[in-house]
Protein backbone atom coordinates (compact mmCIF):
# COMPACT_ATOMS: atom_id res chain seq x y z
CA UNK A 1 0.00 0.00 0.00
CA UNK A 2 1.22 3.35 -1.16
CA UNK A 3 0.67 6.79 0.62
CA UNK A 4 1.76 10.33 -0.17
CA UNK A 5 3.56 12.08 2.19
CA UNK A 6 4.82 15.70 2.79
CA UNK A 7 8.22 16.68 3.56
CA UNK A 8 6.87 19.26 5.94
CA UNK A 9 5.48 15.72 7.70
CA UNK A 10 8.21 13.84 7.62
CA UNK A 11 10.49 16.55 9.49
CA UNK A 12 7.99 16.82 12.03
CA UNK A 13 7.72 13.26 12.65
CA UNK A 14 11.76 13.00 12.67
CA UNK A 15 12.09 16.12 15.28
CA UNK A 16 9.57 14.13 17.16
CA UNK A 17 10.97 10.89 16.80
CA UNK A 18 14.92 11.76 16.08
CA UNK A 19 14.64 8.72 13.19
CA UNK A 20 12.43 7.73 10.91
CA UNK A 21 12.57 5.04 8.04
CA UNK A 22 10.82 5.55 4.66
CA UNK A 23 10.88 3.04 1.53
CA UNK A 24 10.36 5.18 -2.04
CA UNK A 25 10.54 5.00 -5.62
CA UNK A 26 12.13 8.92 -5.61
CA UNK A 27 16.22 9.31 -6.40
CA UNK A 28 17.82 9.47 -2.29
CA UNK A 29 19.74 12.60 -3.76
CA UNK A 30 16.63 14.24 -4.79
CA UNK A 31 14.91 13.04 -1.69
CA UNK A 32 17.99 14.00 0.70
CA UNK A 33 17.35 17.90 -0.69
CA UNK A 34 14.10 17.91 -0.38
CA UNK A 35 13.94 16.67 3.29
CA UNK A 36 16.87 19.48 4.11
CA UNK A 37 15.21 22.16 2.32
CA UNK A 38 11.86 21.15 4.37
CA UNK A 39 14.01 21.04 7.31
CA UNK A 40 15.74 24.66 6.91
CA UNK A 41 12.16 26.25 6.21
CA UNK A 42 10.78 24.85 9.31
CA UNK A 43 13.62 26.29 10.93
CA UNK A 44 14.69 22.91 12.84
CA UNK A 45 17.85 22.61 14.47
CA UNK A 46 20.37 19.68 13.94
CA UNK A 47 22.07 17.74 11.23
CA UNK A 48 20.25 14.85 9.24
CA UNK A 49 22.11 11.50 8.91
CA UNK A 50 21.35 9.44 5.64
CA UNK A 51 21.37 5.81 5.54
CA UNK A 52 20.50 4.26 1.97
CA UNK A 53 19.41 0.65 0.73
CA UNK A 54 18.64 0.19 -2.68
CA UNK A 55 16.19 -2.88 -3.52
CA UNK A 56 15.86 -3.82 -7.93
CA UNK A 57 12.62 -5.00 -8.72
CA UNK A 58 10.81 -6.07 -11.62
CA UNK A 59 10.66 -3.57 -14.67
CA UNK A 60 14.21 -1.78 -13.99
CA UNK A 61 13.01 0.06 -11.05
CA UNK A 62 14.91 0.36 -7.19
CA UNK A 63 13.11 0.80 -4.18
CA UNK A 64 15.09 2.67 -2.17
CA UNK A 65 14.88 2.40 2.21
CA UNK A 66 16.14 5.61 3.21
CA UNK A 67 16.81 6.13 7.25
CA UNK A 68 17.51 9.53 8.34
CA UNK A 69 18.38 10.56 11.35
CA UNK A 70 18.54 13.89 13.17
CA UNK A 71 21.53 14.65 15.59
CA UNK A 72 21.04 17.30 18.09
CA UNK A 73 23.13 20.77 17.00
CA UNK A 74 26.18 20.69 19.79
CA UNK A 75 25.53 23.12 22.33
CA UNK A 76 28.16 25.17 24.27
CA UNK A 77 28.13 25.70 27.68
CA UNK A 78 29.60 28.60 29.85
CA UNK A 79 32.10 28.05 32.66
CA UNK A 80 31.86 29.62 35.81
CA UNK A 81 34.95 31.14 36.96
CA UNK A 82 36.75 29.16 40.66
CA UNK A 83 38.87 32.59 40.96
CA UNK A 84 37.94 33.57 44.27
CA UNK A 85 38.19 37.48 43.28
CA UNK A 86 35.04 36.49 41.46
CA UNK A 87 33.19 35.59 44.32
CA UNK A 88 33.63 31.68 44.27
Amino acid sequence: MAATVSYNALVTELERELTITVSTYEDPIKFKRKLSQAKHRMAIDGKLIFSVLSTPVEDGKVINTISVALAPKRSTVALISMDKKAGL
